[in-house]
C-alpha cells in the first residue's frame, strides 16, 4: 500500500489510500502511541486521512497505527486491513559550538580563522546563517559600487524547501552575496565553520577593530537556533604609554618615573631608556647603576602583565645627573602581539630659563584635547558652510596648573587627514592659535564624487624654550568621521546638485502600506530620502491600476545615480520619483504599448508627471 509522511516541528501529517473500482470504504481508525485519534478516512471508492496530534508534539519515537475495512461493491464481501508505521519527532534545534576565537577577547592578525561547529544529529542541519559585523576603522570588502560594508553574510545551505517560503534563506531573502561561500552542504549532521577573516577584511593599519558573529542555523524540519555568542577585537594598535612622572630641570622627583601604560590586549613587558647627551655632545645611556656607551642599555620595569598596567623607577637620583646636560627620557611597551608603543620627554639639568615660569620643582607639561563638538547632531559633519557643518569647535588643557595660563594661548592646532584610512580627505589649512578653536573643514574637489566618509585627525601642540633648549608636546590624535548620513549628503555637495538636502530629509525605516523602504531605497546607504509625495503618489497609482506594482527604481543617492546613467538632477536623488515595471497583463511574454499606456495613465491620474514611451518602454517613470 503506498503511503507518505511528513515530519516537522511536533505537527504529524500522516495519509494513506487505495482505490479500485470495485470496493467501498466501510469504516476506519486511526492510532497514534494507541491513542484513538481519527474514525473517519472519507468513503466511497477513495481512501484518505490528515491528521494533526497534539499528544505527539514530545520528542521521540512514536506509532501510528491505522485500521480500517473495505466491502466489495458486487459481492458484498468485507475485508479488514491494518498497517503500522514508526516515526520521530523532533523539537530539538541544531547546536552552535564557538571553537575559536573564545568570547571577548583580543586576537592577532597572524591567526584570524573564526572556527565553530553546528550539528544535528537527528534530522540534519538544513540551513547555517553566519553573520558578522565591524565597524570603523576596518571594513568588509568593498561592494559593487565601492562603498564598504559594515557587515556581510555567509550563507550554507542545502537544496530543497525544508522549511516555509518565508524562513528558507536559500530562497531570495538572502541571495548569495559570495559565491565562493555560498555552497551546498549536503545531508550532514555536522558542519564545521572556518572562516578567515584575512581573506574577507580590509583592516586599517595600527587601530584595533571589533567584530562580532551571529550564527542562525536550521535542521531540517525547521527547528531554528540564533546566537550572538562572540566578540572580539583583532589588535593592531601599540600600547598606548603615558608619562605622568619624570625628571625637570634640576630636579628629580620620586619616583624619577611613573605613568601607565593600556592596550586591548594585555601588555607583557615595560622597559625604561634614559640617554644623556653632556656638554660636548657626548652621548652615553643608564644601565640602572651608570651611564655606559652601550645604545641597547635600559632598565625592564616591574609589572603584572594586564591590559592596564602602572609603572614607576626610582633609580635615578640628583647625583646621577650633570650640570648641562641634556636628556631624552623613553619609555617602551610590549602587548602580547609585540606590538611595541612608545612614550619620550626630554629634560636638561641646570638653570635653564628661556621663558618665564613660576617657580616649580620641574616642568613637564602635556597638552590634552578635552572637548571636539561637531556641528551636526554632535556626531558628524560635512563641508557645507551652511548653518556651520563645516566647523570643529575644539577645546584644550595644558597641565600641570602651575604652568603660566598665558601659555595656554600658544596652544597650535592642526587637522589633518586620518593617516589610519584609505581615502583622501585633504588636509584643510586653517592653523589656529590658542586653548579654543574653531576649525573649518575642507576637501579636495570630488565632481564625481569620493565613496568614502571624510575623516580627519586633529592635534593641539605646545613648544616652550629657544635655542636648543626646546621641548613640544603633542596631543594624542582625536578622529572624526562623517557618520552614514552626512557621507550620502557630501554626495550632494561635492557633486554640486541643485538641492543639498538637511539631515532632517533623510530616514532609514518607513515606507507605505504597499512599498516598504527597502523597495523604496535603491541607494547604497541605509538612509534615503522618501517624501511623502512619492509613497502616496504610488499608492494612488497601484489604486489606479488595480494590480500590484514592481518597483525598479525610485530613491538613489547621487553616485548611485550616475552608476546607472541617470541625468545629473534626476528627481530620483531628491526622492520623488520611481520607475514602475510595466506588467505583462496579456501574460503573452511581450511588453505591449497598451499596457504601458494603462499604467502610465493611472500614474497621470494620481497626479504623476510621466516620462514618455520611447524613453521607457519596459518601465513607467513617474515623479510628484
Amino acid at each position: 500500500m503506498p503511503d507518505r509522511q511528513c515530519i516537522g516541528t511536533g505537527q504529524i501529517d500522516s495519509a494513506c489510500a487505495t482505490e479500485c473500482e470495485s470496493v467501498h470504504v466501510v469504516s476506519c481508525s486511526v492510532y497514534i502511541d494507541g491513542q484513538l485519534v481519527a474514525e473517519s478516512c472519507g468513503s466511497g471508492q477513495y481512501f484518505g486521512v490528515d491528521i494533526h496530534a497534539k499528544h505527539a508534539r514530545a520528542e521521540g519515537n512514536h506509532i501510528v497505527q491505522v485500521n480500517f475495512t473495505l466491502r466489495g461493491t458486487c459481492s458484498g464481501d468485507r475485508h479488514s486491513y491494518s498497517f503500522t508505521k514508526a516515526f520521530y519527532v523532533d523539537n530539538t534545534p541544531p547546536t552552535v559550538v564557538y571553537e575559536k576565537p573564545e568570547n571577548n577577547v583580543s586576537i592577532s592578525t597572524d591567526d584570524l580563522n573564526i572556527i565553530a561547529n553546528v550539528s544535528d544529529d537527528v534530522t540534519k542541519v538544513g540551513i547555517v546563517q553566519i553573520e558578522m559585523w565591524t565597524g570603523s576603522p576596518c571594513h568588509f570588502h568593498h561592494d559593487l559600487f565601492g562603498l564598504p560594508l559594515d557587515s556581510t553574510l555567509i550563507i550554507r545551505r542545502i537544496r530543497g524547501s525544508y522549511c516555509s517560503h518565508e524562513y528558507d534563506y536559500s530562497y531570495s531573502y538572502f541571495p548569495c552575496w559570495q559565491p565562493p561561500d555560498c555552497v551546498d552542504i549536503g545531508t550532514t549532521g555536522n558542519l564545521p565553520i572556518n572562516y578567515d577573516l584575512q581573506d574577507h577584511v580590509d583592516f586599517s593599519h595600527g587601530q584595533d577593530c571589533e567584530f562580532g558573529v551571529e550564527v542562525m542555523a536550521f535542521d531540517r524540519v525547521c527547528n531554528s537556533t540564533e546566537t550572538w555568542g562572540l566578540s572580539f577585537i583583532v589588535d593592531q594598535a601599540a600600547p598606548l604609554v603615558a608619562i605622568s612622572t619624570c625628571p625637570g630641570y634640576s630636579f628629580i622627583p620620586t619616583p624619577a618615573v611613573a605613568g601607565t601604560a593600556t592596550d586591548s590586549s594585555e601588555i607583557k613587558s615595560v622597559a625604561l631608556k634614559i640617554m644623556q647627551t653632556d656638554w660636548r655632545e657626548i652621548e652615553t645611556y643608564w644601565n640602572g647603576s651608570e651611564w655606559t656607551s652601550n645604545e641597547s642599555a635600559k632598565i625592564d620595569l616591574s609589572i603584572t602583565p594586564s591590559t592596564s598596567v602602572a609603572f614607576e623607577y626610582d633609580g635615578l637620583n640628583d647625583s646621577d645627573i650633570s650640570s648641562g646636560s641634556h636628556y631624552k627620557l623613553t619609555v617602551e611597551a610590549i602587548d602580547e602581539f609585540d606590538h611595541i608603543g612608545k612614550s619620550m620627554v626630554g629634560f636638561s639639568s641646570g638653570e635653564i630659563s628661556p621663558i618665564t615660569l613660576p617657580e616649580m620643582e620641574f616642568v613637564v607639561f602635556e597638552v590634552q584635547i578635552t572637548q571636539v563638538d561637531l556641528q551636526n547632531d554632535g556626531v558628524s559633519f560635512t563641508t557645507r558652510a551652511e548653518d556651520n557643518e563645516n566647523i570643529i569647535v575644539c577645546q584644550a588643557n595644558l597641565s600641570p596648573d602651575i604652568l603660566d595660563a598665558e601659555l595656554n594661548s600658544q596652544i597650535q592646532w592642526e587637522i589633518d587627514d586620518d593617516p589610519n584610512t584609505t581615502g583622501i580627505s585633504g588636509d584643510p589649512d586653517d592653523p589656529q592659535i590658542g586653548p579654543d578653536a574653531n576649525l573649518i573643514v575642507t576637501a579636495p574637489p570630488a565632481p564625481n564624487g569620493r565613496g568614502f566618509p571624510l575623516n580627519y585627525q586633529i592635534r593641539a601642540s605646545l613648544t616652550i624654550g629657544i635655542a636648543e633648549h626646546i621641548a613640544t608636546h603633542i596631543s594624542e590624535p582625536w578622529y572624526i568621521i562623517q557618520d552614514e548620513k552626512d557621507q550620502c549628503r557630501q554626495e550632494y555637495i561635492d557633486m554640486d546638485k541643485a538641492t543639498k538636502p538637511l539631515r532632517g530629509a533623510f530616514s532609514n525605516s518607513g515606507g507605505s502600506a504597499n512599498f516598504s523602504f527597502a523597495e523604496l531605497n535603491k541607494g547604497d546607504f541605509s538612509w534615503a530620502i522618501i517624501t511623502s509625495g512619492l509613497t502616496s503618489g504610488l499608492e494612488a497609482t497601484r489604486t489606479n491600476y488595480g494590480h500590484p506594482m514592481s518597483l525598479n527604481s525610485a530613491y538613489r543617492n547621487p553616485i548611485r545615480n550616475t552608476a546607472v546613467e541617470g541625468v545629473p538632477e534626476s528627481r530620483h536623488i531628491y526622492g520623488v520619483a520611481a520607475d514602475v515595471a510595466v506588467e505583462d497583463l496579456n501574460d503573452n511574454g511581450t511588453i505591449e504599448r497598451s499596457e504601458w499606456d494603462e499604467l502610465a495613465a493611472a500614474a497621470g491620474t494620481a497626479g504623476a508627471w510621466v516620462e514618455s514611451y520611447d524613453l521607457t518602454l519596459t518601465y513607467v517613470h513617474m515623479n510628484w
